[in-house]
């Protein structure tokens, strides 16, 4: 009721100036989020051409670090064979030194 009795005591000049001074904030929250957006949007881009790039990047190491793997399994490999052919000639002496000797 204190409402609607406010609003018939008010004159034509006090409503005009709350009604443009509602209008210029409008437009103010407009014209900054409007800003904002814009900011952002150049962000996104930004942020997404990053990405874009660490994930070229990853995709480098991965490819880099795979053949580096076949490498070094291609070393180990060959080291295992080189202890086995090792193992291989020292049981062979130790046989040879068990038998026998014949003179």
């Amino acid at each position: 009721m204190k409402f609607i009795k406010k609003c018939k005591s008010m004159t034509r000049k006090k409503t005009t100036f709350i009604f443009t001074g509602i209008t210029i904030i409008l437009i103010s929250i407009l014209i900054l989020s409007f800003n904002l957006l814009t900011k952002f949007n150049h962000l996104n881009q930004n942020k997404t051409e990053e990405i874009i790039e660490k994930h070229q990047e990853w995709m480098q190491q991965i490819i880099t670090s795979t053949d580096t793997i076949s490498i070094l399994s291609k070393q180990q490999i060959d080291s295992i064979n080189n202890i086995n052919a090792k193992q291989d000639s020292l049981l062979k002496k130790e046989q040879l030194n068990s038998l026998p000797k014949t003179k």
